[in-house]
């Protein structure tokens, strides 16, 4: 668990909130009346829209994938998570749909979520999306080995994907490999994207490296004092419950 809540920090970048589900780009008058109360960030309009529009051709999969994204607007993840296997049951394999209902699950099912994207690569072994998808699925899991060759065979296929180096360099640091986390971390804290997610996992591989001094300047930047302690003394615990993949213990504090 102590991993799960550091990993959904970083996921929501490999694992985005599922697309704008318009499957085509026009359609139906009332498909377009969904689409325009989307656009307008109405998602209860769309949904009463959609729900009546339902009704009469439940079967509709545009309706159904839209309705699916405005309760993904609302909050009600329960209900775009049924849109979507209502969909899958009227056009099975659908991409979208599954893409969809894989991040939906990730955060309370993983194991739901790793069967999804298997099921996407089992048909497209070189999708970037569903690799980066599983590998976070997997580490959530704590199958941290599986996770980080799901990463490192997405980023054969998109190198330069911050969001999955992102999450390997975390999966790194958590499951005893600090050090080449800091390396794969700081190369994107040195590309200047500016983001408080990279520097924030950054100084955790440093803390988890015993690089503490470095640990704390960095999350100063951000925090403040009192915060920054409280981090440190977070990463501290995490490392003293952290077994390292090989070698001494990492961290201030031994396994």
């Amino acid at each position: 668990m102590r991993y799960a809540a550091l990993l959904l920090l970083a996921a929501v970048a490999g694992c985005a909130a599922p697309q704008n589900a318009t499957t085509a780009a026009a359609g139906s008058p009332g498909e377009r009346i969904v689409d325009a109360a989307l656009s307008a960030g109405t998602p209860d309009v769309a949904i009463r829209v959609s729900s009546g529009l339902l009704a009469q051709d439940p079967k509709n999969v545009g309706l159904l994938m839209r309705q699916a994204n405005a309760y993904i607007m609302t909050g009600n993840r329960a209900a775009a998570a049924d849109d979507y296997r209502r969909v899958l049951t009227i056009q099975p394999g659908l991409e979208t749909a599954e893409l969809g209902l894989g991040k939906l699950l990730i955060a309370t099912d993983p194991h739901g979520a790793q069967v999804v994207y298997q099921g996407i690569l089992a048909r497209q072994p070189r999708n970037a999306e569903a690799l980066s998808n599983l590998g976070v699925a997997l580490d959530l899991q704590g199958q941290h080995d599986a996770a980080q060759k799901s990463y490192r065979e997405a980023l054969v296929i998109t190198p330069n994907a911050v969001p999955v180096r992102q999450n390997l360099g975390l999966s790194l640091a958590v499951s005893g490999n600090p050090e080449e986390a800091v390396q794969i971390l700081g190369q994107l804290a040195r590309e200047g994207d500016n983001d408080r997610r990279v520097r924030d996992n950054l100084a955790m591989a440093l803390a988890l490296t015993g690089r503490t001094d470095e640990a704390d300047k960095m999350l100063r930047e951000e925090l403040s004092p009192a915060d920054a302690e409280k981090a440190l003394a977070a990463y501290s615990q995490l490392a003293a419950n952290t077994a390292p993949a090989a070698g001494p213990a990492i961290g201030p504090v031994t396994q």
